[in-house]
């Protein structure tokens, strides 16, 4: 008896005939679960993927998706990303002032300041992180720092980049916020227009999916193995302060 092995059968010549038997073919890995690269607050320390510079070193590191904080300026008039609810760490000069005090005038002309690890980066809108999360090809989780009330600064980057589909809200109530009317807000504004005076038109809130509180159907919060293997079994989404040493875990048991 011979066996004459090929790439996707094997012969096996056997007194006089041929068998062919087929291989079985190798079951693919499953993905992974999305993991969202978080960064802690440490001391004033501004490592949170708000700005542009912060999302690439997550990227680097192998995120496909990153958690950003929302905020918004006086009188609501536009939204950013900002994890502190001050301008503390930032270069401002005098006595720090809460975001939702300063104008967007104001605070665009601030910068992290010097000695943090993203010295000289400035405060994102919510449409300049979405349109940098779209650039790098990644997906988004928004932390609602506050009761959004003027929607169109949600809207209308979510429906003119595409991107109501990559990024996902929810609120924990941090700085004393009202995580459940923050979300319930949110989810009042789909499907309904606002207007945009820039634009002089309505932007109709899309569907996006929110959550109260950290562990739910769209994340789940994990810093170790046993953390990861529990949410890797039920197939949920990761948020954690250790990207890399999740994507090293998850080698081998799925596709990243």
């Amino acid at each position: 008896m011979r066996r004459i092995i090929g790439s996707t059968a094997v012969l096996v010549v056997a007194a006089g005939s041929l068998v062919l038997a087929a291989q079985q073919p190798v079951a693919a890995a499953p993905n992974c679960p999305v993991g969202y690269a978080h960064e802690p607050y440490e001391r004033d320390v501004m490592r949170q993927p708000n700005n542009a510079a912060a999302i690439r070193v997550q990227k680097n590191r192998g995120a496909k998706a990153v958690e950003g904080d929302l905020r918004f300026t006086k009188d609501s008039s536009k939204a950013v990303m900002w994890h502190n609810k001050s301008t503390w760490g930032l270069n401002y000069s005098g006595t720090a002032q809460d975001i939702d005090s300063v104008t967007w005038t104001y605070l665009k002309g601030l910068e992290i300041k010097p000695g943090q690890d993203f010295s000289g980066e400035g405060v994102m809108t919510f449409w300049a992180w979405v349109n940098e999360l779209k650039a790098q090809n990644l997906d988004g989780l928004v932390e609602l720092k506050v009761v959004p009330d003027k929607f169109v600064e949600i809207a209308k980057p979510l429906a003119k980049l595409g991107m109501a589909d990559r990024i996902k809200f929810y609120s924990t109530g941090a700085d004393n916020t009202d995580a459940t009317a923050a979300i319930n807000a949110l989810r009042n504004a789909i499907g309904k227009d606002h207007w945009d005076s820039v634009d002089d038109k309505n932007y109709k809130m899309p569907q996006v999916d929110t959550q109260v509180g950290q562990f739910g159907p769209n994340t789940w919060w994990a810093d170790s193995p046993s953390a990861w293997e529990s949410t890797y079994d039920k197939g949920r989404p990761v948020v954690t302060n250790s990207i890399e040493r999740y994507k090293a875990w998850a080698n081998g048991k799925c596709n990243w």
